[in-house]
């Protein structure tokens, strides 16, 4: 038996639970993958640099305090 979030669980209960988080991650590619691809056929498309200095940039002061 293995302390598994607080309860134990033996070692097939822990593979399943391994193995369900790798399908989730899987899935979670794939969906991001397929958002590309749609942002791709849209014509929204960026250049690396830009993108990455986009994302990078300090978010503005919030005027709502």
């Amino acid at each position: 038996m293995c302390v598994h979030q607080g309860g134990l669980a033996d070692s097939d209960r822990l593979d399943y639970y391994d193995r369900l988080e790798r399908e989730r991650i899987h899935l979670l590619l794939i969906d991001d993958a397929k958002r590309g691809l749609a942002d791709i056929t849209a014509g929204r498309r960026f250049e690396a640099d830009a993108a990455l200095a986009q994302l990078q940039r300090p978010l503005a002061p919030s005027t709502h305090e």
